[in-house]
């Protein structure tokens, strides 16, 4: 079965290779068909009409880092350009306000630098006024401490006192943690 698909494959292809053949060989005895003419000089007369896509052979990217107004144009589009050549000149009046801006801010951040340093004296001479004040203050404090110091003691110290309320005695030579006891004299009324 299988014999027989191939014989039959090859038989074909062997027929198919025969009819080509057969075809060139009619078509041999045929002469090309060709078309003289006068030469002659003078402009072309045939144009070419296509459609599509026309390209440069080189492309060339421009750009700017800046932007604004254009107030020259030195290249106009598809003319030739040289290295170096001036394509566009930006307005100016822009960048230059812009210029006058940063001055006024940077005046205006010196004077207040000037004031802030103005201000940080004042500030010094009060903290040193200050400062002074607080040391007198301490000072008027402590001899005022002394002074009170001084006046609570009294010269008849160590010596036996009267009493505080009637029929009270006590005795005010006394130790730090010494206890003392205060007692009561009877009246006779």
């Amino acid at each position: 079965m299988k014999i027989k698909r191939v014989a039959a494959a090859m038989g074909l292809l062997g027929a198919a290779g025969i009819g080509t053949h057969a075809y060139r060989l009619a078509r041999a005895d045929a002469a090309p068909i060709v078309q003289t003419g006068e030469i002659s000089r003078g402009d072309i007369i045939d144009a070419v009409a296509t459609t599509g896509t026309v390209q440069a052979v080189t492309t060339v990217q421009e750009g700017s880092q800046a932007s604004g107004n254009i107030s020259r144009l030195g290249a106009d589009f598809n003319s030739i350009v040289h290295k170096g050549q001036m394509l566009a000149t930006l307005d100016p009046s822009l960048f230059e306000a812009e210029v006058e801006q940063a001055r006024a801010n940077l005046n205006q951040m010196r004077a207040n630098l000037t004031r802030a340093q103005s201000d940080l004296e004042q500030m010094n001479v009060q903290l040193v006024d200050a400062q002074q004040k607080i040391h007198a203050g301490e000072r008027a404090r402590s001899e005022a401490s002394h002074t009170a110091k001084r006046s609570r003691r009294r010269p008849d110290r160590g010596r036996r006192r009267a009493g505080r309320r009637d029929g009270a005695t006590g005795d005010r030579r006394a130790d730090a943690g010494s206890r003392q006891t205060v007692g009561s004299v009877g009246r006779s009324d």
